[in-house]
Parts: C-alpha cells; sequence; structure tokens
C-alpha cells in the first residue's frame, strides 16, 4: 500500500522525500529584470499611470508636474527584491522597505509630500534615477544609496516637493539575486555581500523557493520549530536543497502534510487534496508528531477508520472499529 501511495503521489508531481528525489543544488535565475513603478497625486487623491524602465533619454516618468507626490510603488519583474526608502517634506526619512519579485514595494503615504528618495536592488544591475521637484525641475541622475551622500546617495532637495520620478537598470548581471556560497557542510546565501537570515524567497532552479536562514546566516535543513503568524509551527527544510515542504512528504517512512503556502506541518482531522479529488485524513496531533495515522482512530468523539498505506478514510469500513 505504501508502494500505492508513493505511485500517486509522484504522479500528481507531489514531493516524496528519500523515496523520488532527484533535486539539483541551489541555483540563482538569470532573468533579466525590468523595474515597473506609479506615484500617488496628494493633489488629485490618486495612484497614477505605471510607467516601466525609463531610460536617460526618455521623456516618460512617474507623477504629475506641480502636483507634489505622497507614495511611491515600485516593482522588480524578477531576479531578486528591489529597496525603497523615502524622506517626508519637513519629517525625516521613512525605513527602508523590501519586495521580493514580482511584488511591489510601497514607500511614503496619502498626505505627507516626499522629498527625496533613494533605490537599489539585489540583482548586480545599476538602478539609475532622478527625481523632478516643484521649484527646481529635473535634478541630476544618481545611482547611490547613502543618506548621508546628497551629490550621488539620494535623488531630491531637502526641503523641496517631488512631483516627478524616472529610473532605469543598466548594466550587467553578476549573481543575480545574489549568491549561494558553501562553507564546510552549511550553506549561506549572500546579497550585496550580507548573509541574508530570516524567512527568505529566493531563485532556484528556474522558481523561486522559500528557505530559512539562522541568526548567522546558516540555510537550515530537516526539521524546525520556528516562530510564524504570531506563534510558532513545524516546518521541514529538504536536506540536501534546504527547499521548504508544502503537499505530502515521506519523511523517514511516515507521511506529513505540509500546508501550501505556508509550509506549516498540519495536525488532526483534515480534509486534503487526494488522487484528484479529497478526501479526509488524520494526522497525529499527539506530541505534535503530524504523522499520518491509518486504521482505527477515535476522532472528535467517534471511531473513525483510514485505509492502511493510504491514510484516507473509508467511512464503509468503520463497523471495524466495533
Amino acid at each position: 500500500m505504501k508502494k500505492r501511495l508513493v505511485a500517486i503521489l509522484t504522479s500528481l508531481g507531489l514531493a516524496v522525500a528519500g523515496v523520488v528525489m532527484a533535486l539539483p543544488p541551489p541555483s540563482a535565475s538569470a532573468a533579466t529584470p525590468t523595474l515597473t513603478f506609479w506615484s500617488y497625486d496628494i493633489k488629485k487623491g490618486y495612484w497614477l499611470s505605471a510607467v516601466t524602465d525609463t531610460s536617460a533619454s526618455s521623456t516618460a516618468f512617474a507623477g504629475n508636474y506641480g502636483n507634489p507626490m505622497g507614495g511611491l510603488q515600485v516593482r522588480l519583474s524578477s531576479g531578486g527584491s528591489v529597496t525603497v526608502q523615502m524622506h517626508g517634506l519637513g519629517g525625516a526619512w521613512y525605513s527602508a522597505s523590501t519586495a521580493n519579485a514580482p511584488n511591489a514595494v510601497l514607500v511614503g503615504n496619502t498626505y505627507m509630500a516626499l522629498d527625496a528618495l533613494m533605490i537599489t536592488t539585489n540583482t548586480g544591475l545599476t538602478v539609475n534615477y532622478r527625481v523632478h521637484t516643484v521649484g527646481r525641475g529635473w535634478l541630476p541622475w544618481v545611482t547611490g544609496f547613502n543618506t548621508a551622500d546628497s551629490r550621488n546617495g539620494y535623488a531630491g532637495i531637502l526641503g523641496q516637493a517631488i512631483d516627478g520620478v524616472q529610473m532605469y537598470l543598466s548594466g550587467s548581471q553578476t549573481n543575480p539575486g545574489g549568491q549561494w556560497i558553501q562553507s564546510g557542510s552549511s550553506w549561506y546565501y549572500y546579497q550585496n555581500g550580507v548573509k541574508l537570515t530570516g524567512w527568505r524567497l529566493l531563485n532556484w532552479s528556474g522558481g523561486q523557493n522559500w528557505f530559512y536562514f539562522d541568526a548567522n546566516g546558516v540555510m537550515l535543513t530537516g526539521w524546525q520549530k520556528l516562530a510564524w503568524s504570531g506563534g510558532t509551527d513545524w516546518f521541514y527544510f529538504e536536506p540536501v536543497t534546504g527547499i521548504m515542504a508544502t503537499g505530502w512528504w515521506n519523511i523517514g517512512g511516515r507521511f506529513f502534510y505540509f500546508e501550501a503556502p505556508s509550509g506549516k506541518m498540519l495536525m488532526g482531522y483534515q480534509y486534503l487534496a487526494w488522487s484528484g479529488g479529497n478526501s479526509w485524513f488524520y494526522l497525529n496531533p499527539a506530541g505534535e508528531s503530524g504523522a499520518m495515522l491509518t486504521g482505527c482512530q477515535w476522532v472528535n468523539g467517534r471511531w473513525h477508520y483510514f485505509n492502511p498505506g493510504s491514510g484516507d478514510e473509508s467511512p464503509s469500513k468503520v463497523w471495524m472499529c466495533s
């Protein structure tokens, strides 16, 4: 029966750890990214049209001459993440915000004008950007990301409201999305020379997968109990590649189910996708085991019968439990 379950999971394209596993080592995607960006017009009270990758000779920009900008959204199409930091007119620098491609990062608000901004990515490409101010027009192009450098570290003049922005990527990608480095038996992921920690959605084998790095930057593998959504949950990371498990996995000869897309291990009486449909399963909650149980099980005040091997519930056989 176990062979039957493995065959069904394989036909559905689900991972079976320790049974069917032919995964390549971590790698970074080489897709060429683009930037799309759009701004919030405080006077008009709405978000303006988006612009994608202008150039030094382009006249396209995000904004509206004469109307101060209150917020900016920037989206990197692929290959890593984009980070934006902005300064509020008459205020201070907002905290930097980062979003993994293809999500958009949002900075600023809908009521306070902005007077300076910084933009960078971890793609290895140079972000060229400039702003238009209500009082000075278009300012020079900059490429840095440094609040202490008023010449090339940020775009804008403190005290003068921004009403337009242009940006584009240039150069060649080196280590797009960052770089995997192995030291001894441990794997690390570097972005801009810095080891990542915590939860990270990274390019891997032509797609994106979740990984977890401890406080020292070491990629975790195997069973891990981690902080999640205000509490803690069990997760499983493939022992070789470190990718987070989702769906059905056979680990050490026992079957477990990890919720998608969160990856947390499910427990208890669960209605799950199975063999082209759905069925009830019982994932052992005792001691936070999570292992799929079979045969007669006392659940919610009555007996249930779960088929040996496959684990799906068979109500017609509950008589065997009496």
